[in-house]
């Protein structure tokens, strides 16, 4: 790259030769930039980027340097600065608000409350300029810049012009759907009336509340996105025992875990350093690969960081044909959403027949988050085990054994675990029901879930009306003594007993309705439970674990229970060797109460497989 001859060229821009990282970016890690443009106008931006597109001369994008990285190396190309009339500002009576890509962020908030108008005052604190925040869809205090944007216009780096509305634009966390080859010029908002008054306190308690929680010096930002919103990296990190580790002139703000201090002098190998090796120990120890939120202007040297410590790849099956294809479908697409905001590369196969759908063996491990049918019964798990295919969940066998109400019954007679009296039924029964059989009963479809196929009966009237339609579903049913008492579930996860959840049904059975539909009210959850003592939840536990022992369970199990209000005995009423996983189901539920997150909880199955491959 002829750097002379560029400026000759282009005469009426002004270009700054070798200047140092120092003065373009917050963080001061790197050299020195060799051609920085600052482009006042459309016509020069046009004029520059024809003549970059004509050359094929690349081009870097600086907003306010806030969350960039220089680098070591010369940059082959032209760093660009929208200055001059990008960085102007208007705002009309009705809050229409047009700030230039260039202006300040900060600034751009303080002129539209000075006009009376709010809704981005929590941003105040967030540093670099308008183009920048919103290619980052920067936010805090649970507001988007985002949020009150209508539309946006920018140049693509060949010198076309470019327009969107904010409505076709995918806005997501700490990134957005703006194209990355274009050059954001110009942004509309439409913003709330307010009293100037009001905006500025929010302002001033904004930069109060941002100066007491970020350290002090030459610092990116924060660096790495936060998995979810019960992991903060920053929580993660210090957890970690990492404040403080250093990497030559770089160091972890002991005040915040989720920023690296530059302490003068610093160079992209030492921020490379000490963030890969920051990112290497977070998945390590919580099985959570963090993202990076800063920028880099050489992007090949992310790879040196990701490179440390390399996500697996995760093929999640949900569906399935069974009654609770719906459920499924639920659970897996929370699973594939907790794994990706953990780092993972996930991909999701909606199973409508039993096969391994191509392209699901090149994954490093399969997870199965199917529902009832032949996806949680063994069969898919047969599959998997015939095709030497690793995957999350007990094997075949233990997985027809839980599913089998009927068989799962005689295993826990035979163990002598507690469970409730019970008759098979078949047809013959329908109007001669076992003679030692006492009303009220549970009959259930052997091999569903989800309370799907289960039907409290009071009378032999209810039998004779019941009865038929469940027989449709199953030649032979479980009929077990109704237990009037305290509901409640136990997650057994990598052999270890969670929390205990206590269920209260709104009608005193935990039916279909009761689980998903509430026709007759919402059903309680309490985890801690709150009727159940210390005493009793430590023999609940220890049952689920015997329970996930003796049933060859793999990975995880949910044994649920009734404790007898007559004798109270804790009842297993069955185990779920697949339970639902959604964010609210029972075992994340669990798995909170523990201070364990729905992403950690997800990652712990997956590395436990891979540290065994």
């Amino acid at each position: 790259m002829n750097i002379d001859k560029i400026i000759n060229d282009l005469s009426n821009i002004k270009f700054r030769k070798n200047v140092n990282y120092f003065q373009l970016t917050t963080l001061g890690v790197g050299s020195a930039a060799p051609l920085v443009a600052d482009v006042e106008d459309d016509c020069a931006l046009a004029e520059l980027l024809h003549y970059t597109t004509a050359n094929n001369i690349k081009i870097f994008l600086i907003g306010g340097g806030s969350n960039l990285v220089g680098s070591d190396e010369p940059f082959e190309g032209v760093i660009v600065r929208l200055k001059g009339e990008f960085t102007a500002m208007s705002c009309d009576d009705s809050g229409r608000l047009i700030a230039g890509g260039g202006a300040k962020l900060p600034e751009t908030v303080k002129f539209a409350a000075a006009k009376g108008f709010g809704g981005l005052s929590k941003l105040a604190g967030i540093p670099g300029t308008v183009g920048g925040a919103l290619r980052m869809n920067a936010g805090a205090n649970n507001t988007l810049i985002s949020d009150k944007l209508v539309r946006l216009r920018g140049v693509y780096y060949d010198g076309r012009a470019w327009a969107s509305e904010a409505k076709n634009i995918e806005w997501r966390y700490r990134s957005s759907g703006i194209p990355e080859d274009v050059i954001v010029t110009a942004a509309e908002f439409q913003l709330p009336e307010s009293s100037v008054e009001q905006e500025e306190l929010l302002i001033q308690s904004e930069l109060v509340s941002r100066r007491s929680r970020e350290p002090a010096g030459r610092t990116a930002g924060c660096i790495f996105r936060n998995p979810g919103a019960a992991d903060p990296a920053g929580k993660l990190i210090d957890l970690a025992g990492l404040k403080g580790s250093e990497a030559g002139a770089m160091f972890v703000s002991r005040e915040h875990g989720n920023y690296l201090v530059n302490k003068g002098g610093a160079s992209e190998k030492d921020f490379i350093a000490l963030a890969g090796s920051v990112r290497q120990t977070i998945a390590e120890k919580f099985g959570l690969y963090l993202e990076l939120e800063v920028k880099f202007i050489n992007k090949d040297n992310v790879k040196q960081i990701y490179e440390q410590a390399v996500a697996p790849s995760v093929a999640v099956f949900m569906g399935g044909e069974s009654s609770e294809r719906e459920v499924s479908l639920r659970s897996g697409s929370a699973v594939a959403n907790a794994l990706r905001n953990g780092g993972y590369t996930v991909r999701t196969f909606d199973l409508k027949k039993l096969e391994i759908p191509a392209g699901a063996e090149k994954f490093d491990l399969i997870h199965p988050v199917l529902h009832g049918g032949w996806g949680e019964g063994g069969q898919l798990q047969k599959l998997l085990e015939d095709n030497d295919l690793d995957f999350i969940g007990s094997g075949s066998k233990a997985s027809e054994l839980i599913m089998d109400k009927l068989q799962t019954k005689e295993l826990l007679k035979k163990l002598n675990m507690p469970t409730a009296p019970d008759w098979t039924i078949t047809a013959e029964h329908l109007n001669n029901p076992p003679s030692d059989m006492t009303y009220p009963v549970v009959v259930k479809v052997p091999c569903e879930g989800s309370t799907v196929g289960i039907e409290k009966i009071d009378d032999f009237a209810q039998w004779q009306a019941k009865l038929p339609a469940l027989l449709e579903q199953a030649g032979e049913l479980l009929a077990e003594k109704f237990i009037a008492g305290r509901e409640c579930t136990v997650p057994v996860v990598l052999g270890q007993a969670m929390t205990v959840v206590e269920i209260r049904p709104p009608g005193g059975f935990y039916d279909y309705d009761a689980k998903y539909i509430y026709a007759n009210g919402h059903t309680e959850y309490f985890c801690p439970p709150v009727r159940i003592s210390a005493k009793e939840q430590k023999v609940l536990q220890d049952l689920a674990v015997k329970f996930y022992n003796e049933f060859n369970c793999r990975d995880l199990v949910r044994v649920d229970f009734i404790i007898g209000d007559d004798d109270n005995v804790p009842y297993i009423l069955e185990g779920n060797s697949l339970p639902g996983f959604t964010a609210t189901s029972l075992v994340p539920k669990a798995a909170s109460c523990m201070n364990i997150s729905f992403e950690r909880l997800c990652a712990s199955l997956v590395t436990e497989h891979i540290k065994k491959q």
